[in-house]
């Protein structure tokens, strides 16, 4: 008979590794296009964007939200106000307004300190990651073993298909108890 083996916790040194040297998954997300600005700041225009932005920051732990098709957010400008939204949530608008490699640098480390600032309640402006959902079997797979680095904004584009946009959801929803990281899953239908 064996007996079984166990493993004292990791050190706390562990997890901070862990967190500092995480990375954005792209087996499960695909990361935001760049938009044309005007593209841009039509989306932050729009009637729907600053509700889009106070359900992101919501303290609610998993969130889903969906752009129905009857409020004109169908096609390209249901998937422009996603990219934009992804854009300023992951900072990538901050990165772009950084003049000169030592302000992006800055930028870049001081994501890296507030990921590991337990200590610090997140901000508004602090980044997330952002991205589109990957399509098939291996998107999913790859969703199934998705462990958010900071809080994250998943979109599910309308190309997914409705069957691939509910099993996500269902995915999401039964890991969210596990997630560190808060989480909303934007759903854009057709």
């Amino acid at each position: 008979m064996s007996m079984p083996i166990h493993r004292p916790p990791a050190p706390p040194q562990a997890g901070l590794l862990r967190t500092l040297s995480a990375r954005f998954d792209l087996q499960a997300l695909a990361p935001p296009l760049p938009l044309a600005e005007p593209a841009l700041q039509a989306a932050q225009a729009h009637a729907a964007w600053p509700g889009l932005l106070a359900w992101c920051h919501q303290p609610a732990h998993w969130a889903v939200h969906t752009l129905p098709g009857d409020t004109g957010l169908a096609g390209e400008a249901g998937a422009d106000l996603a990219h934009a939204l992804c854009l300023v949530v992951d900072g990538s608008l901050q990165l772009r307004a950084c003049r000169g490699a030592a302000a992006r640098l800055a930028l870049r480390l001081r994501t890296k300190f507030n990921d590991v600032a337990v200590w610090r309640p997140r901000q508004p402006a602090d980044p997330w990651d952002a991205g589109w959902l990957r399509p098939g079997s291996a998107g999913l797979q790859a969703l199934a073993r998705f462990t958010p680095r900071r809080p994250t904004l998943l979109v599910a584009g309308p190309a997914l298909g409705r069957a691939h946009q509910q099993e996500a959801e269902a995915l999401l929803f039964a890991r969210q108890a596990q997630a560190p990281q808060p989480g909303r899953l934007l759903v854009l239908q057709a």
